[in-house]
């Protein structure tokens, strides 16, 4: 429905520009869920890697601890 419209929009006698070309490649692309994951947990070592990184330069500690159970697990809460 939206590639339609953007279709209808880009199909008229105004000139393309720069971001029209943009928005068309950005349609086209797609992410795939493993992707979209590898992307996401990437994001969290890269801060992870950053924050012990400080730690250790301002004389801190970070204690790392398993995923496992780090949500909540009741069920009422």
């Amino acid at each position: 429905m939206v590639r339609k419209h953007f279709e209808e929009v880009t199909s008229d006698t105004t000139p393309e520009t720069a971001s029209d070309k943009m928005r068309a490649a950005v349609l086209k692309r797609k992410i795939r869920n493993p992707t979209a994951r590898a992307m996401m947990v990437q994001a969290h070592y890269k801060f992870k890697m950053l924050l012990k990184y400080k730690m250790v330069c301002s004389g801190g500690g970070v204690i790392d601890c398993e995923e496992k159970y780090t949500s909540k697990i009741c069920s009422r809460c």
